[in-house]
Parts: C-alpha cells; sequence; structure tokens
C-alpha cells in the first residue's frame, strides 16, 4: 500500500519554533511531529511512502534517511515551488500510480484508524474518502456536509459563524484511486479542498467522507502546539517510541538521565534521555522535557516545554513556556505563560519575559532586562535604552511607531501634571513619522505637547528652555 506524507509546510504560524525547522520536524513528546505519522502509517499496513518536501527538505531527509529504521520504504518529492496540496501529490506520484493511495499530512497529531477508513472507502466504492472529525470550533477548518449514507453533498471553507452548517471539518487525510490523479494538472498550483474536490463533487463522482473515532490536531498555531503536549500527558492520545520508562506515578524519564533524591517531580510529565535534574529543581504537571536538558538547583518548570540541549538556571521560573533547542536561560531568570524563547538564544540573570513574548533564534537578552514585546530582527535587548547618542536603533525595526508612543508615555508618567513637551525631528520623512508617534504618546498621557517641527538640535534644545516645557524629545537619523 502507497502512501504520500505531505511534508512541505513552512509552519509560518508557528513561528519562532519554525525558524530553523521545517514544521513536521517540531518535537511532539520529544519526537518530530512526522515521526508519529511514519509510525501510524506503517501500523496499518502502509509501507510504500513518499514524502512531498518543499521548506527546508534536507532537515526531514536527514533525520528520516530511506525509513529502514522504521520499518518502511521512504522516498521523497521536492518541490522547487509551491504545488498547492493536490499538485505536490501528483507530482509525487507522476503516472505510475496502480493502487489506492492514502494521503496524510506530516504535520499533524492523530491516532485515527486508518485501516477503517480505507474499509470505509472501498465498502462504498468511493473515488475519493475524505477522513472527517468533529471540533467545537470549527472556523479554523473546511466543512464537509454527509447525507446518511456518508456521500459529501457540500463544502465550505473556513466559515464565518453565520455560514456553520456542521462541525464536522478535513482531517487533511485522504484516499484515492489512481484516475482521481488524473484530474489534476501537471506543474500547476492545484489544492485538494479548493479545486479538486469541488471538481468532482460537481461531476457527481462518489465522493464519501469518513466520520473518524481518535484524536486529531493540526497543530496550527503556538497554543494548540501546547495543548498536543498536554494531551499527550493527560492521555487522550497513545504515542509509541518515546523511550521513557515510569519513575514515578504519573512521571516518565529517559535512559541516562540524573535525576536528584532532593529534586520535585509533579506528574503528569515527561523527562527525556541524558537530562540532569538538580537538588531543589522542580518540574511540575504537563512539562515536557527534551533530551540532554540540565535543570539547575532551585529552578520551577511548570506546564512547560523544553526543547532538547537547553539549560534552565538556577531558581529560574519557567510558567507556560516553550524553550526550543540549545537555549541558555540564565539563573533567576521569570518567564511566563505563552513566551517562546527561540534556538540558540540566551537569556541573562534576572531577567524577565512578560506573557506571550517571542525571541526569534539567536538573540541575547541582558541580565535584568524586562521584556515586553517580542524580539525578532534585533540582536538582542538590554536592560538599558540609553547609550551615547540616547535611544538608539534601526528605524521601523528596534525603533516603531508603536516603540516610539511607549517610550513617550513612559516619560510622560514621571512629569507633571498638564505640564507641556517639546517635540521636534530633523528634515527627514522617517524621523518626522516617528515625531508623530512620539507626540501621540505624550498626549495620550495628558502632557501638551509643542510641535516645532524640523529643527536641529541645539535649536531644540533652547526651545524647552524658551517655552518653559517640562520635557523634550528629537527624532534624528544617526550622524
Amino acid at each position: 500500500m502507497k502512501a504520500v506524507i505531505m511534508a512541505g509546510g513552512k509552519g509560518t504560524r508557528l513561528r519562532p519554533l519554525t525558524c530553523c525547522l521545517p514544521k513536521p520536524m517540531v518535537p511532539i513528546a520529544n519526537q518530530p511531529m512526522m515521526t508519529h505519522i511514519i509510525k501510524l502509517v506503517k501500523q496499518h499496513g502502509f509501507t510504500n511512502v513518499t514524502a512531498t518536501l518543499f521548506y527546508l527538505p534536507d532537515a526531514i531527509r536527514n533525520y528520516f534517511g530511506d525509513g529502514r529504521d522504521f520499518g518502511l520504504e521512504l522516498n521523497y518529492a521536492i518541490e522547487d515551488v509551491p504545488l498547492g496540496t493536490a499538485g505536490s501529490v501528483k507530482n509525487a506520484c507522476g503516472a505510475a500510480l496502480k493502487d489506492t493511495l492514502l494521503v496524510i499530512s506530516g504535520d499533524t497529531l492523530t491516532d485515527i484508524n486508518l485501516a477503517e477508513a480505507l474499509e470505509f472507502h472501498r465498502s462504498k466504492g468511493s473515488a475519493a474518502t475524505l477522513v472527517l472529525t468533529k471540533v467545537r470550533s470549527p472556523l479554523e477548518y473546511g466543512l464537509v456536509i454527509t447525507d446518511t449514507g456518508g456521500r459529501i453533498r457540500r463544502f465550505l471553507e473556513k466559515p464565518g459563524w453565520g455560514e456553520v452548517f456542521s462541525d464536522c471539518v478535513n482531517t487533511g487525510i485522504y484516499i484515492l484511486e489512481p484516475e482521481v490523479l488524473k484530474e489534476i494538472p501537471d506543474g500547476q498550483v492545484f489544492d485538494f479542498s479548493k479545486n479538486l474536490f469541488p471538481a468532482l463533487l460537481k461531476k457527481k463522482a462518489p465522493l464519501y467522507g469518513f466520520l473518524a473515532k481518535g484524536y486529531w490536531s493540526d497543530i496550527g498555531n503556538l497554543d494548540q502546539y501546547r495543548e498536543a503536549q498536554i494531551d499527550i500527558l493527560r492521555g487522550n492520545i497513545q504515542v509509541a517510541g518515546t523511550q521513557a520508562v515510569p519513575y514515578q506515578p504519573g512521571v516518565w524519564v529517559g535512559e541516562g538521565s540524573e535525576i536528584s533524591a532532593d529534586a520535585i517531580l509533579a506528574g503528569p510529565a515527561l523527562i527525556g534521555s541524558g537530562c540532569i535534574v538538580s537538588a531543589g529543581a522542580f518540574v511540575g504537571e504537563f512539562s515536557m522535557i527534551g533530551d540532554d536538558v540540565r535543570i539547575e538547583s532551585g529552578s520551577s518548570i511548570k506546564r512547560s516545554v523544553i526543547w532538547s540541549g537547553s539549560r534552565i538556571g538556577a531558581g529560574s521560573e519557567l510558567r507556560g513556556v516553550v524553550a526550543t533547542s540549545r537555549t541558555t536561560i540564565g539563573p533567576q531568570v521569570a518567564a511566563f505563560e505563552g513566551a517562546v524563547i527561540g534556538e540558540r538564544s540566551y537569556v541573562g540573570e534576572r531577567a524577565i519575559i512578560r506573557p506571550g513574548v517571542k525571541i526569534w533564534p539567536d538573540k541575547q537578552i541582558e541580565a535584568g532586562a524586562i521584556i515586553n514585546d517580542s524580539v525578532i530582527w534585533s540582536a538582542g535587548t538590554g536592560k538599558s535604552l540609553f547609550g551615547r547618542l540616547g535611544i538608539s536603533g534601526t528605524a521601523n525595526m528596534a525603533i516603531s511607531p508603536e516603540f516610539g508612543a511607549k517610550v513617550a508615555a513612559a516619560y510622560a508618567s514621571l512629569l507633571p501634571r498638564s505640564s507641556s513637551a517639546v517635540v521636534s525631528a530633523d528634515g527627514y520623512r522617517v524621523s518626522r513619522m516617528l515625531k508623530r508617534a512620539v507626540m501621540a504618546g505624550f498626549l495620550s498621557a495628558g502632557i501638551n505637547v509643542y510641535d516645532l517641527g524640523s529643527l536641529t538640535t541645539p535649536v531644540a534644545r533652547y526651545a524647552i528652555r524658551a517655552l518653559n516645557a517640562a520635557a523634550g524629545l528629537q527624532i534624528r537619523l544617526s550622524p
């Protein structure tokens, strides 16, 4: 039996997790997502597998090789340009397909019984069968409505609440007969849900939906990523091959890990292989710790996902955090719910990372810094904003209009009530743009503003005294 695993997605909604990895390689229970899919298709008798690749293909090829370690034959079809879901499958199979084909996404988490879906497909004489599941909020998915026999009558892609007519959604798992692929044009962008299936429905081809039991998540965003890890620890889905053994009730630990007798573990939790958990450290419920992670004395981790090779400094507190591979978190750091720390980043001693902040890979966060906004473009963030030239940075990156408004509002909080501030800029357009943002920040805090237009710095200094203003800001390009 042949299967195609679609593994070309960039996973942009999961960034910064996918800055350095394709989405199918993002770890779930300490293994790449695609590992769980490969084991699932093998379990149900599909041993001839082709993976369609586009984004960072070598990461997948180097990890899975020819598939023999997983008990199947694994080939690859690499796209130079995106061809859509159906176009990529046609590109992978060519014209040689002679048997029923399974198509499944490599970046989902599921334990759906594929053998039952295949049996349903054959019993109905279906040309194409879509595996369906029920979800609580169907707005992000393609809706499918079927008659009592399972034949598909209607599709609707990503509806609003006023358009919702079903809670059955398309899982992206398809069973196709060879003749269906003939409907897909060669070398063109062509999608299953937008193009192929509506065309088959219009032709009245036998198109069926199989409502599956079991767990399914497309892990489309960071919240769903964290929730999928928790679902595994809760036992909502069984995943094989984590290579961990029970250490105490609800806690599994991998081979070679050293857990201090004075460390505190609370399940459910998973700790990978080769980890060191020092005396006084606490690993709390719903935490997923990767391989070769060092958790130092007095640190506390709750509801967090720590990828392999990371180090958590003494006395640090992580609450609902994702720390990716080879991150270093210094002593006494506090990071809160929804924060994500990118690969190889360093967070200095006593830094605070606010909820929802995302730090992109290879960033340096200085000791004592308080990070309120995501760190994407700059090399890092320090605890002091001020340097030789005042507050400086790249316009529209480090120094954005939002940043300018926040600086002015913070400055205004130090000034007497109903006082005045002078704002000026040099003659460049970017400076004038930031000046307007600074004025808005002052005004939002109840400070009167003198807009002096374009001035040189010495004249702006004189204007503050001449106008008896309480403060002044000038925006200029670096000399």
